[in-house]
């Protein structure tokens, strides 16, 4: 018994230990709110999930997700490394999201600066969607590629994007769309008015506006290239009733569409207008959006420029500075984006891995310390009942051994009585047969009574040695008793250490000050972590207390003094001292008169379980 149950502890606990209760949220939710709002996404995975509680499947499937979530929401991605460690199990799957998952190492290294990466990515992409002939993801690697390559340098590779997306087209507003970025990007000025013209049909027919708009930019920069400017004029003015120009990006991309119109037609005073349009904007949004607004600035500087030299005017020194200055402003750019991002990964990777092992150390705790607790529990209840049981049957024997040695003593008093009156009789034997019969009679009862007695003794023998062993049991359960006190001592040990291990515990009593209302949701979720459960138990059995009473309680549970509660609390430590008297009298009209407590609130607390 005693080799057994040590043995039988340590595999519950590590069965407890080793047991996951985190799931990842349901995926139709998580899919609702990917495409209409990832700011919900992003708030449930970061902050309602633990993903050092998941599953390794469900860990890949967390970074997919938080990944998607950031791209929605124009974040950094998360670490670079986890991005490719979910590529690898997708590929290794054939995970139906290994398309998708290509697209977001894309991204990374495009937020990195790593252009060829990038390039080398899509193009993995763009022939495993072909092997599969999903024209929707061969339209969108197609138009992501085609804003990598350069017109020149690279009009081999841009019409075989052409080519391919011709290949796979089902000719709707997506496919004309794309053909028309990939044409704008190789410089033929015919086929973007070509394409461009055809999508817009298409967009108006299917009713989408967004893509209308997108193709009506590209078709008034067909115009204008192709000396059609005052036509451009016109379309632009059409989109401007279509799409207001408010201060967004639609308004912002509409007002450069007017400054490239106006050059067009030599009419540089009415450009210079909407470049001074952004001055104040520009001022504004510098510190908050710096990425944005020096793109901004970027193309106005070069429209300054350019209407410089349409004016006639001299292309100075400072111009050509200014130039220069773009050119390796952008590059400098670019080396402190990427020297920011593997700074951010290096840290997000850091208090990542740390975050877990603190989750581990802590649910490991936890866990150990719930299953010593319910351990103790289990073992005191069998014990207690057992001594009862024990105690119960002992007394019994008692009680049957003193009505025996009772009977014993009785029959002995009637062996006396029966002698004496033996010996009367034996004097007068001789004068009367009927005396000797009486004594043949009494003889014979002696000697039952005598044989009786016998039997008793042999009784109360047995019931002396029983009570021997019981004795035995009594003194085996004591010490069963000691070792569950030292149970509950290592319990309350490790209590004591989970507290001080959790920040929001230990600085009640390390750094007391007045709870504020929104740190108490936190600290009762802590305690009842620590405790089973402890304020729900409360609320369960004592439903009189209030969730004041129950805050109180908690404190209570956690061995503070009544000056650190009166701290705490924010009141005297007389009033904590009244506090507990009302907390008793309620606790005590839901027990028995039997049980009525009688000890101090904080010790009975204590021992609640």
């Amino acid at each position: 018994m005693k080799s057994i149950l040590p043995v039988l502890i340590l595999i519950i606990i590590f069965q407890v230990s080793c047991a996951k209760y985190e799931k990842m949220p349901d995926e139709e939710i998580m899919h609702k709110l990917l495409t209409e709002n990832p700011d919900s996404l992003a708030y449930l995975l970061e902050e309602k999930t633990n993903p050092s509680l998941l599953s390794e499947e469900d860990r890949i499937n967390y970074i997919w997700w938080l990944a998607s979530a950031h791209s929605k929401q124009y974040r950094s991605l998360i670490n670079d490394s986890l991005i490719h460690k979910v590529l690898q199990y997708h590929k290794q799957t054939g995970s139906p999201l290994l398309l998708s998952t290509y697209q977001l190492a894309a991204e990374q290294a495009k937020s990195s600066g790593e252009v060829t990466k990038e390039e080398t990515l899509l193009n993995e992409a763009l022939v495993i969607a072909e092997e599969r002939k999903d024209s929707i993801i061969v339209l969108n690697l197609a138009s992501k590629l085609g804003y990598i390559y350069n017109g020149v340098r690279d009009s081999e590779k841009i019409d075989k994007l052409i080519k391919t997306t011709k290949k796979y087209a089902s000719w709707d507003v997506d496919t004309y769309l794309t053909l028309t970025k990939l044409y704008n990007r190789s410089g033929k000025v015919d086929s973007i008015g070509k394409y461009a013209s055809l999508g817009i049909k298409a967009a108006i027919a299917r009713k989408r506006p967004m893509e209308e708009y997108q193709l009506t930019r590209s078709y008034i920069e067909y115009l204008n290239l192709s000396a059609q400017s005052p036509e451009a004029l016109s379309v632009l003015r059409d989109l401007e009733h279509k799409m207001p120009m408010d201060g967004g990006i639609v308004g912002n991309e509409i007002k450069f569409n007017y400054i490239t119109t106006w050059i067009a037609l030599g009419r540089y005073d009415s450009a210079q207008v909407y470049i001074d349009y952004f001055d104040p904007i520009l001022k504004y949004f510098k510190t908050k959006n710096p990425t944005e607004t020096y793109v901004i600035e970027t193309v106005l500087d070069l429209f300054k420029t350019v209407i410089h030299t349409k004016q006639g005017k001299i292309f100075t020194t400072h111009d050509l500075g200014t130039i220069n200055q773009l050119v390796d402003g952008s590059r400098e750019s670019i080396k402190a984006e990427k020297e920011k991002m593997l700074a951010q990964n290096k840290l997000q990777r850091d208090k990542l891995n740390l975050q877990i092992e603190k989750g581990n150390l802590q649910r490991r705790l936890l866990w150990g310390a719930i299953g010593i607790m319910l351990i103790t529990v289990i073992l005191v209840f069998v014990y207690q009942r057992k001594l009862l049981r024990k105690e119960h049957n002992i007394q019994k024997i008692r009680e049957q051994l003193r009505i025996k040695s009772m009977q014993i003593a009785e029959n002995e008093s009637i062996i006396n009585q029966n002698e004496q009156l033996i010996r009367s009789l034996n004097s007068q034997v001789g004068e009367n047969e009927d005396i000797r019969q009486e004594l043949d009679t009494l003889l014979a009862e002696n000697e039952k009574i005598k044989e009786k007695n016998g039997l008793l003794q042999s009784d109360i023998q047995s019931f002396t040695n029983s009570i021997t062993e019981k004795d035995k049991e009594l003194n085996f359960f004591e010490e069963l008793s000691l070792q569950n006190a030292r149970l509950m001592e290592r319990d309350q040990f490790l209590t004591i250490q989970l507290i001080k291990r959790t920040p929001i515990l230990n600085g009640l009593d390390k750094n007391p000050k007045y709870i504020e209302e929104i740190q108490w949701h936190e600290i009762i979720h802590t305690v009842d972590q620590l405790f089973d459960g402890f304020s729900v138990r409360l609320h369960i059995d004592y439903p009189t207390l209030t969730e004041e009473d129950i805050r109180y309680c908690c404190l209570f549970k956690l061995r503070l003094s009544n000056s650190v509660i009166s701290s705490l609390m924010g009141i005297s430590p007389s009033s904590v001292t009244k506090r507990k008297q009302r907390i008793k009298e309620k606790i005590n009209q839901h027990l028995p008169d039997d049980l009525t407590m009688e000890k101090p609130l904080e010790v009975y607390l204590w021992n609640y379980n």
